[in-house]
């Protein structure tokens, strides 16, 4: 077909569809599947792809000048890292089930700080900078804070009191 495709609405609503199983395939001038766009029979869309395995499925780089809403980002391959090359600005937490590393450094706003879970389930403050820019080490539900050197024992330590001792 060279020019417009008309359909007629008066039977029904206008629809382009597909005879067979192979689903519809729009493709470029090349005329190469896999080259356009792909919509299989369950609905499943591919863009340069004509096997879609999700409901939209993507395969190049994908490029958006907005927000891209998610709830969960997956890597393709099953790794275990998805990198960001750029700055990510997160509004709320970050809930991390393995560790969470860094090769440059972890910033935080003055008076904010990062804090540990106790045994018993208190969520507390263990490094923080107060609004004088001093480093507060504890916020006094700790019993004891241990600096500890190459072994297992602790060099120096401070028990709740404030007592300090040099092991």
């Amino acid at each position: 077909v060279s020019g417009k495709i008309l359909t007629d609405d008066s039977v029904m609503t206008p629809k382009i569809q597909a005879a067979g199983g192979a689903g519809l395939g729009l493709v470029d001038d090349s005329g190469t599947l896999g080259q356009g766009i792909h919509i299989e029979d369950g609905g499943q869309v591919g863009i340069g792809t004509t096997s879609p395995t999700h409901p939209l499925t993507v395969e190049g780089d994908i490029s958006a000048s907005g927000t891209v809403f998610a709830d969960r980002f997956q890597s393709k391959t099953g790794g275990a890292t998805i990198d960001f090359n750029d700055d990510v600005d997160v509004d709320g937490n970050i809930t991390a089930s393995g560790n969470i590393s860094s090769s440059g450094d972890i910033q935080l706003e003055n008076t904010k700080g990062i804090q540990i879970r106790t045994a018993g389930g208190t969520l507390g403050d263990i490094l923080t900078l107060d609004s004088d820019d001093d480093v507060i080490i504890g916020n006094g539900s700790f019993d004891k804070i241990k600096f500890v050197t190459d072994s297992a024992d602790p060099a120096v330590l401070i028990d709740g009191s404030g007592n300090v001792g040099l092991v």
